[in-house]
């Protein structure tokens, strides 16, 4: 519980449990930021005051908040096979529908019968084939590839 007692602030627990911290391995991070914190100067006189440190004029912009914190970041797994690809879909001179549908393309987020499955979607055995040949399992490379009635088109 953080309190003023005999005119010290002290920051307790953040309202963080001790099982949650354990759990998400969040104990060092927050010793971490009370000593950040301890270290900081707390006065009962005068007016609270807001300043963005990362800006020159010390206001809040998106921009920056967003820069610093994709700065940090370390992406998961190894760069996507399709980065490049992904980038020329936004820059292509059509619609927006069509933007958006290859973008989800190459991310393999259409809704398939086996993605929806994934999901928890359950369909009956015959509902889950594709529709056109009857024959194999809906899939995003069955639908744009595989299919026979896809290839005659």
């Amino acid at each position: 519980m953080r309190s003023w007692i005999e005119g010290v602030w002290y920051w307790g627990d953040f309202g963080i449990s001790q099982r949650i911290s354990q759990q998400h391995g969040l104990l060092l991070e927050i010793q971490q930021l009370r000593l950040l914190l301890d270290g900081s100067n707390c006065s009962l006189i005068g007016i609270d005051s807001v300043e963005w440190k990362l800006e020159e004029n010390q206001s809040f912009l998106i921009y920056s908040c967003y820069s610093y914190i994709a700065g940090r970041k370390i992406p998961f797994g190894p760069r996507n096979k399709f980065d490049k690809a992904l980038q020329l879909v936004w820059k292509m001179g059509v619609s927006y529908k069509i933007k958006a549908f290859g973008w989800r393309f190459l991310i393999n987020s259409l809704p398939t019968k086996d993605l929806l499955r994934i999901r928890g979607i359950s369909f009956s055995i015959d509902f889950q084939k594709c529709v056109l040949c009857g024959i194999a399992y809906k899939s995003l490379e069955h639908s744009f590839l595989n299919c026979f009635v896809i290839n005659l088109v």
